[in-house]
């Protein structure tokens, strides 16, 4: 039911903001899944195929950015341009000539956010999982190819289990 509150209320400031940005819902926690099932991500946004492309807040930003001659960003959008340039998507900011950081004591975690790699028991459990389901769904599962997948499983906790006992650490 908070929920739905709080979508009623967001729908009834969408119609009022002028920017769209998240900042302006002091109402809604910083850790509400809610805004994450509204806002526009580059794996749900359509572009120009989307009905909302001309209203979109998104679609502004970016109209007045074009415009600028100088943009103010922090270094989370920074990196998001660039991670989004690099998959071929495109880009958040328009082109530019020069960049200056301030406040970049957290840059070089934000980059490694954005282009590192991380690698855990869970991603290596999961990806087995996914394996498995597809296998099924797409009636693949030779025994020669679930063997492999099995091999993989099995490579994929020897490998944490090097890392465990070097350090002292529990599973994570």
């Amino acid at each position: 039911m908070e929920e739905m509150d709080a979508f009623r209320q967001i729908k009834d400031w969408a119609k009022l903001t002028e920017t769209g940005d998240r900042a302006e819902l002091t109402f809604l926690p910083d850790d509400s899944e809610l805004w994450g099932k509204l806002d526009a991500r580059r794996d749900t946004c359509t572009g120009k195929n989307c009905p909302s492309f001309n209203p979109c807040f998104v679609t502004g930003m970016h109209q007045r950015a074009q415009e600028a001659d100088l943009i103010i960003v922090n270094h989370h959008l920074f990196f998001a341009d660039l991670a989004l340039k690099q998959d071929d998507f495109g880009g958040i900011l328009p082109e530019y000539s020069a960049v200056v950081f301030d406040e970049a004591h957290e840059m070089e975690d934000v980059a490694s956010d954005y282009f590192g790699r991380q690698i855990s028991n869970f991603r290596f459990e999961e990806l087995a999982r996914d394996a498995d389901q597809t296998l099924r769904l797409l009636h693949l599962g030779t025994p020669s190819l679930l063997r492999k997948r099995k091999e993989s499983g099995n490579a994929a906790v020897a490998f944490s289990n090097c890392f465990r006992r070097a350090t002292g650490g529990s599973r994570s």
